[in-house]
């Protein structure tokens, strides 16, 4: 496979945009509809430094501190600079400010495909801009694979833990990660977009509809909510399956944290978030024991 386009993504304001919700859901999923190529998303959670505030203030602070001592006027804001320097060294002791970046890889088909994606990108989901950058080191440093997670082989590196998803339900909209990506635990989230030949996925779908309708269909069918659900998904998948393409999602979070200890009470919360608090879905997490070097490839 040839390599990918590498994009990083400037995501939507939601306040003041002029489309609702589902108009913007219903635009990006019609990307999807038509788009039959590999594709990886993949949005980091990681740590924001003051430093350029602290440091500009600091020199701010060495620049009017002559005029302080002799009590000119113009050294005013000597002690202003000063405690705001300090307060954002609290900031970053008691609460670590993250902020979050968004990127996406795509495997195009052709060279024209390559050198219009991230137009192709920018108009389908109505971004500010992407621009094509490098993914960061997600993994960095040199790492010990352990049953349940990384540990680091060198001092001043994070353990790492890869959660895999499975059983996903719901309706995804721009708003459904929020939980996770505006919580504070620096994290990876990565959604691998795999698409099934149509005509594999119409006989895998079609053989599923009639099993689930023997199940839940016929006279002696035992009544069963998730069979029940199961056969009016089938029955949706195969209505769209003539004009829209079928994908195999992949869902994998990677967490980090400064300890083992730490890292275990992260890896619950984020569980615990994809369970219950998604906007309008749910995703189950777990930590593949004796696998996760292989996780982490993702």
């Amino acid at each position: 496979m040839a390599e990918p386009v590498q994009l990083r993504l400037t995501p939507v304001e939601m306040r003041g945009y002029d489309e609702s919700l589902d108009d913007i859901t219903m635009k990006w999923g019609q990307f999807w509809a038509s788009f039959t190529r590999p594709a990886r998303l993949i949005s980091t959670v990681h740590s924001f430094s003051f430093d350029p505030l602290r440091a500009a203030l600091q020199a701010q602070a060495r620049r009017i501190a002559p005029w302080y001592r002799e009590g000119d006027p113009r050294g005013w804001a000597w002690p202003w600079a000063l405690n705001y320097a300090y307060m954002y060294d609290t900031i970053e002791e008691l609460a670590p400010p993250l902020v979050v970046d968004h990127y996406a890889l795509f495997w195009p088909q052709n060279t024209t495909q390559r050198e219009t994606m991230p137009q192709i990108v920018r108009t389908a989901f109505r971004l500010p801009q992407v621009v094509e950058q490098p993914l960061p080191a997600l993994i960095p440093g040199r790492y010990r694979e352990r049953a349940t997670c990384l540990e680091p082989e060198e001092p001043g590196y994070p353990w790492l833990a890869v959660l895999l998803g499975h059983d996903v339900q719901g309706r995804w909209t721009p708003q459904t990660w929020g939980s996770v990506l505006l919580g504070d635990i620096p994290l990876a989230l990565c959604i691998d977009v795999q698409t099934i030949p149509r005509g594999r996925a119409m006989s895998q779908v079609t053989a599923a509809y009639n099993r689930l309708w023997a199940a839940t269909q016929t006279a002696n069918a035992v009544r069963d909510p998730e069979s029940q659900a199961g056969f009016q998904a089938a029955d949706q998948v195969l209505e769209h399956l003539g004009t829209q393409a079928l994908h195999l999602l992949t869902y994998a979070v990677l967490v980090q944290a400064p300890t083992r200890k730490e890292l275990e009470r992260r890896v619950e919360k984020v569980r615990q978030t994809t369970a219950s608090e998604l906007q309008g879905a749910t995703l189950h997490l777990d930590l593949i024991g004796g696998s996760q070097g292989e996780a982490a490839k993702l």
